[in-house]
């Protein structure tokens, strides 16, 4: 899913087994993917956690310190 601007909306984890890239856990504002399947859950809760996610993402990056 993207936006206006054509940016990717979903956070997605992957896996570096045998040297090639694989999808492991994708958070997005239409659902949960595990391994690419889709977990069971309603739009708004998808959508809270996505949001939640991110804004924990942002707040890490301003305050991590190296």
């Amino acid at each position: 899913m993207a936006d206006a601007a054509g940016i990717e909306n979903t956070i997605t984890f992957l896996t570096n087994e045998n040297n090639e890239p694989e999808e492991w856990l994708r958070i997005g504002p239409d659902g949960f993917y595990v391994r690419g399947k889709k977990l069971e859950q309603d739009d708004r809760e998808a959508r809270e956690v996505y949001n939640s996610f991110t804004q924990w993402l942002a707040w890490w990056q301003l305050n991590h310190v190296e």
